[in-house]
């Protein structure tokens, strides 16, 4: 009888080990820290960023929930890195007048800095980066 027991008490305990697992893991996901990546950020060839008018950013202010139209307001920390890649930190004013910060990595060399006043697109991918187009 005592075996039994022993058993049960033994299953229930492992039983219990599992579930407070399976609950730890209920709250974590197995998707990689940058999971509202839409795009293959560590895979960006940064040095072609903003080819076609077109550049990759990383919002770090602001809301953007739907694709937009906006202005660029700043465009501030241009200096480039030992690689020529700058990291513009950028202000741009939505259409619906509320902003979003943004760091813009291009080579300066071979894409320009966005303008102050410049219009722009602004795509959302994922709650952390952005497409921004350069309206020709």
């Amino acid at each position: 009888m005592n075996r039994r027991w022993g058993l049960l008490a033994a299953g229930i305990l492992m039983i219990s080990v599992m579930g407070i697992g399976v609950v730890s893991l209920g709250g974590h996901t197995m998707v990689p820290k940058e999971q509202d990546q839409i795009i293959p950020v560590s895979a960006m060839n940064w040095q072609n960023n903003g080819a076609n008018g077109q550049r990759i950013v990383k919002i770090i202010g602001g809301h953007l929930v739907a694709p937009t139209q906006g202005v660029v307001l700043t465009d501030t920390h241009c200096n480039p890195d030992a690689k020529g890649l700058s990291h513009c930190h950028n202000v741009i004013r939505l259409k619906n007048h509320q902003t979003i910060k943004v760091i813009d990595t291009h080579n300066i060399m071979h894409y320009g800095c966005l303008r102050i006043d410049e219009p722009v697109s602004v795509t959302p991918l994922g709650a952390s980066w952005a497409r921004v187009t350069i309206k020709m």
